[in-house]
């Protein structure tokens, strides 16, 4: 891992460490009824969220102050579902596309199937490995269920999830189906350097 990509990685993930104290404390605020405590810990969710702040924009200017980060951050958000946090953090894992083979981008973020075999050698699918890193999925859910469900559900990838629909498939089925195609094209884009091309990647 590069030292510039390395620096990225830490700092995303302390990102995303003030970002589940900013929902904690949030919770705790819910809760309170003292006076006293209730003006505490709006002054401390005031304090993470100008710590976020600070933190996103250090992050953009590690991204702009390199040029393999800045490059692959935007054949990145060439694809379609793919903004500038998710890009930040499949580059944090994926580099530049170098690290991974075929499927093992998508087994290292744990989105590959996991089959159990039964004593008479019978395979079922369980879900997902959900062995890897966690980062990527959280990071990749919400604009895959957006485009698979949401408001760009007749976007790019319409007819690769209407093919997942027309064959009975869940709706959890078919999201991280499309989390799994994300993982896939963007190891493809790093790999060859080349922008998001729609007839590619149906």
């Amino acid at each position: 891992m590069l030292p510039a990509q390395r620096q990225l990685l830490r700092k995303s993930r302390q990102l995303d460490h003030l970002k589940d104290k900013l929902a904690q404390e949030k919770v705790r605020l819910s809760m309170l009824i003292d006076e006293d405590c209730i003006a505490y810990t709006k002054a401390m969710i005031d304090f993470i969220k100008g710590q976020i702040k600070a933190l996103q924009q250090s992050i953009r200017q590690c991204v702009a102050s390199d040029d393999t980060l800045k490059q692959n951050v935007s054949l990145l958000l060439s694809i379609p579902a793919i903004g500038f946090d998710s890009a930040v953090k499949l580059i944090c894992y994926l580099g530049d596309g170098s690290r991974f083979k075929n499927a093992k981008a998508a087994a290292f973020a744990g989105l590959t199937p996991m089959i159990k075999s039964s004593g008479s050698s019978l395979h079922q699918v369980m879900g997902i490995s959900k062995i890897g890193q966690a980062d990527i999925r959280k990071a990749l859910y919400c604009p895959a269920m957006n485009f698979a469900f949401g408001r760009y559900k007749d976007g790019a990838y319409r007819l690769f999830v209407d093919r997942l629909n027309s064959q009975g498939k869940a709706k959890k089925v078919v999201i991280t189906a499309l989390m799994r195609k994300l993982v896939s094209i963007a190891q493809a884009v790093l790999q060859t350097q080349t922008p998001f091309k729609l007839e590619l990647h149906r």
